[in-house]
C-alpha cells in the first residue's frame, strides 16, 4: 500500500515521499507543470499583506506575496502589495479572505477601480456645476444686499442754512 503523501517520480519511477516537490533519489522535479499564480488580494501595506498571507497559509492555501523582498518593501513602504495564490487555490483564498478577514478580494478590487474610473468624469462635472451654482448664488445675494444698502436708505439731506 502506498503512502498517501507519496508520489511516483516521472524520471526514475521510484516512489518518493515527503513534502518536497523534488524526488529524493534523483532530484527530478515531481510536478512538471509550472505553477501559475493568481492575484487574490491587494493589500494596503506590507503588514497587511503578511497578515493575509499567514491567514491563508493557516487555512492550507498555497500563497505568496508578489514582491516578497522584505527589505525592499520595508525600505520603500510599498502600498498596494499583491498577495497571490496558486491557480487551483485562488477561489478558496478569496473566500477565506472574505470570510475570515472581511477584506476586498482582487476581483472586487478591480471592479471597484473600474467603478471609480467610470464615475470620475461625471463626478468632476457635477462638482464643478455645484461650485458654479454656489458662486452664482453668492454673487446674487451679495449684489442684492449691496443694492439694498445703497438704495434702501433715504438720501441724506443737507441742512438748510
Amino acid at each position: 500500500m502506498l503512502n498517501t503523501g507519496s508520489r511516483c517520480c516521472p524520471k526514475c519511477l521510484r516512489e518518493s515521499s515527503g513534502a518536497s516537490d523534488r524526488c529524493i533519489f534523483c532530484w527530478a522535479q515531481l510536478n512538471p507543470v509550472p505553477l501559475r499564480w493568481r492575484n487574490v488580494y491587494h493589500a494596503v501595506n506590507s503588514v497587511d499583506a503578511w497578515l493575509a498571507k499567514s491567514a491563508l497559509e493557516s487555512h492550507g492555501v498555497c500563497v505568496r506575496i508578489k514582491d516578497e523582498h522584505a527589505a525592499r518593501m520595508m525600505l520603500h513602504g510599498h502600498a498596494n502589495v499583491v498577495v497571490e495564490a496558486a491557480e487551483g487555490d485562488h477561489w478558496l483564498a478569496q473566500e477565506v479572505l472574505r470570510q475570515v478577514r472581511g477584506v476586498r478580494t482582487d476581483t472586487e478590487y478591480l471592479e471597484w477601480q473600474e467603478l471609480k474610473r467610470r464615475r470620475s468624469p461625471k463626478r468632476k462635472l457635477l462638482m464643478g456645476a455645484l461650485a458654479m451654482l454656489a458662486a452664482t448664488a453668492a454673487a446674487v445675494v451679495t449684489g442684492s444686499i449691496v443694492t439694498h444698502l445703497v438704495h434702501g436708505r433715504p438720501a441724506q439731506q443737507t441742512p438748510a442754512r
